[in-house]
């Protein structure tokens, strides 16, 4: 077996179907770099309900060849998380994902085909529409959650529209990184200036280090806007 090339970093709070879902997605949708995808995962102030599942199926994975590693830790800044993973990292490409996230069909070889320390690039992310969908994303809804996705229109959709074309800007997340130029720039910041929260100071400083941040419209992937979601309840109400 090749080693892997691509680590998936996913920072995840009791969200344990819509984790499963994003790792599985991740792993099984990775085309022709199937068995070249690694995987680490912050469970962040997550119950011993949650980890004790955690490390059933992770683990199964883990027996079964794939390099998945899994740690539990305190309430901590999400941000840190992210940091401390690309860290651990064995690979020189990152992907930095959500655990409301789901990879589509042959996500992987796009991405790493103009792959470079100076370009990050993002796939072309559909979102429901729970808030504003960004012009960079598509409008599309497949489903709020995990039990409602529709994976196989989701899936149908995708190869109807995926075309080998790369444009200017794309979301935040899911993005595929250069690890080493990654952790040079000091990943994400850790105290960004007001009211933008940490990803988009770090998106909006990516010129003055030389990097290109683009899409590409052969790979594509779901985001349930579960915090989004989430802020019509009174909680956080970013669309991250």
């Amino acid at each position: 077996m090749k080693p892997p090339v691509i680590t998936a970093c996913i920072v995840s709070k009791d969200q344990p179907a819509a984790l499963r879902l994003a790792v599985r997605s991740t792993l099984e949708n990775a085309g022709a770099l199937k068995g070249q995808v690694a995987v680490r995962i912050v469970l962040n102030d997550s119950p011993a309900t949650v980890r004790k599942a955690a490390d059933k199926w992770m683990g199964a994975l883990r027996d079964g060849g794939v390099d998945i590693r899994w740690t539990t830790t305190a309430s901590r800044d999400v941000y840190v998380a992210y940091n401390e993973l690309a860290q651990s990292a064995g690979t020189p490409w990152v992907l930095l994902l959500n655990d409301d996230m789901v990879m589509g069909p042959d996500w992987a070889v796009p991405l790493l085909s103009i792959a470079a320390p100076d370009v990050w690039i993002s796939p072309v992310l559909v979102e429901p529409g729970v808030v504003d969908v960004a012009n960079v994303n598509v409008r599309q809804d497949f489903g709020r959650d995990v039990g409602g996705f529709g994976q196989e229109a989701f899936n149908a959709f995708v190869r109807q529209h995926r075309v080998n074309e790369v444009v200017p800007m794309g979301w935040f997340q899911p993005v595929l990184i250069h690890r080493e130029k990654f952790l040079e720039i000091g990943g994400y910041p850790l105290e960004a200036p007001f009211p933008h929260p940490n990803d988009v100071a770090l998106f909006r400083s990516l010129g003055q280090w030389g990097i290109r941040h683009v899409r590409h419209y052969g790979s594509w992937a779901y985001h349930f806007q579960r915090l989004s979601q989430r802020g019509e309840t009174g909680g956080a109400k970013h669309g991250a």
